[in-house]
């Protein structure tokens, strides 16, 4: 376990994900998350919710929220924005017998952790509303957790052509 796992908040949720079907000579469906549920609730991951209209929701199952001090700016910076959002993350997987092709893998409240996860190809990173419970609690951690981590530079060691001028001028007796 590491320090920051000592003070990091988790919170789990649940998540619903929907299946859009599309006209493409490259696929019949699309993945977009639905929601989340403040609760987890008792129903099988990968249930499926309803279906009409080309859209299929299903509960993708339980996902946890991880808080870190050294993301406290991030949730600040998601929080003032017009709507905080949370980021809900896809990955690809095999084909199951239920048709299924992508997985559950991981909900953040952190834009930065977001758009680095979204510059990976293959997942499907968007975001959901954060519901207002979860706002305050995201809140109350950036408050308490204000700062972000004292980041210390190592002090640089001369430079090999510094330490050449150096023996130079020690050798022509100028120093």
């Amino acid at each position: 376990m590491g320090w920051t796992d000592r003070i990091a908040e988790r919170r789990e949720i649940g998540v619903v994900v929907e299946r859009h079907a599309i006209e493409s000579r490259w696929a019949t469906h699309r993945w977009h998350p639905g929601g989340v549920l403040l609760e987890v609730p008792e129903t099988a991951p990968w249930t499926k919710l309803s279906e009409g209209g080309g859209v299929a929701r299903y509960y993708a199952g339980p996902a946890t929220i991880t808080l870190v001090p050294s993301e406290a700016e991030s949730y600040l910076y998601n929080l003032a924005g017009p709507q905080p959002q949370l980021w809900v993350v896809l990955r690809p997987c095999a084909p199951g017998p239920d048709g299924r092709d992508v997985e559950l893998d991981c909900v953040t409240a952190a834009a930065g952790e977001a758009e680095v996860l979204a510059g990976g190809a293959e997942l499907v990173v968007e975001s959901v509303p954060l519901p207002a419970e979860l706002a305050e609690w995201v809140a109350a951690f950036v408050a308490e957790h204000p700062g972000a981590p004292v980041s210390f530079k190592r002090k640089r060691g001369r430079h090999v052509s510094e330490g050449k001028a150096l023996a130079e001028k020690l050798e022509r007796g100028d120093e």
